[in-house]
């Protein structure tokens, strides 16, 4: 995939909002995030970072360790496990080493569009003894993806903190489409009935910056023609992570974008305990699931 003219063309097929004057162009698509190994490199020193682990890996960890029953429980003798955006897959390890200790036996399918970061589940999953194949895809063509797996009494869907990537009624609307009655889903957010300081703060790092900077490197920006900011939108309810233009690259001289403009590269939905547990029932039957501090929360089910 050639990124810079995906992303121009994402940006030439759109008209830019306005805010305060500025013209604010979005190329928030997570599956941009992650193609080339400086991307997945960003990713990985962000998400390993102190903000981000204590505010949301760290958070996420807690709620299936104190949960861990519950999830395993739903859990059939015969199940795969498609983990959707897998990442290093660490969280996901934890239910995968509790379910084949039951004595079930499981299947491990991690799924990422980052061949490298897909590596690195593959490796963490089989130096755990579990029976994995990993898929490059994009998991929204679901019904493709399902048919490279193995057949199986029933499918545990782990989606995780990447349903925050997504319009939630798009991604899990495609999720129940897909689903049989005895399977399994579960979702998570970090919700924003708290400090919203402490939640952006988790995005306004160096590490936050670069793995942002990673995709806007690939229009041609350099680090002084662009500036760095994360903030909360109130409408959204989501953290944007962009850059104003400082100055435009000569390769850019003839796009829509002009000095001044913000580009808005990430956004993470942080919803109420309210909305995310609206949306979770509107598709699904089951029950949620917290931290410790009860400012995370997991939504395991099935469909109606």
């Amino acid at each position: 995939m050639d990124i810079c003219r995906t992303l121009l063309e994402k940006i030439d097929g759109q008209k830019p909002k306005i805010r305060s004057s500025v013209k604010v162009w979005y190329v928030n698509d997570s599956k941009l995030w992650y193609l080339t190994d400086e991307q997945a490199e960003g990713y990985l020193q962000a998400s390993h970072s102190d903000e981000y682990k204590s505010g949301m890996q760290d958070a996420e960890t807690n709620l299936i360790e104190r949960n861990l029953d519950q999830i395993v429980d739903q859990l059939e003798m015969q199940v795969k496990v498609i983990d959707l955006g897998c990442g290093e897959a660490l969280k996901t390890l934890k239910i995968l080493r509790e379910t084949r200790q039951r004595g079930k036996q499981v299947i491990f399918y991690p799924v990422d569009i980052s061949p490298r970061i897909l590596d690195l589940a593959i490796r963490n999953a089989e130096e755990a003894g579990i029976e994995t194949y990993g898929l490059q895809e994009d998991f929204e063509q679901l019904d493709q993806l399902l048919s490279k797996t193995k057949p199986a009494l029933q499918t545990f869907y782990f989606l995780g903190a990447n349903f925050v990537n997504f319009n939630s009624d798009s991604i899990l609307s495609t999720l129940k489409a897909n689903m049989r009655g005895n399977d399994v889903i579960y979702f998570s957010a970090q919700t924003s009935d708290g400090r919203i300081s402490n939640i952006v703060a988790g995005y306004s790092t160096s590490e936050a910056r670069n793995f942002a900077f990673q995709t806007i490197k690939q229009l041609g920006f350099g680090p002084d023609d662009v500036s760095y900011n994360a903030k909360f939108n109130e409408d959204t309810r989501g953290v944007e992570t962009y850059f104003t233009i400082n100055r435009i690259p000569e390769k850019l001289r003839k796009s829509k974008l002009s000095s001044g403009d913000e580009i808005i590269v990430t956004t993470s939905y942080k919803p109420t305990l309210k909305d995310f547990t609206l949306v979770a029932e509107k598709y699904f039957a089951g029950e949620l699931l917290f931290n410790e501090n009860r400012n995370y929360v997991g939504f395991l089910g099935r469909i109606k």
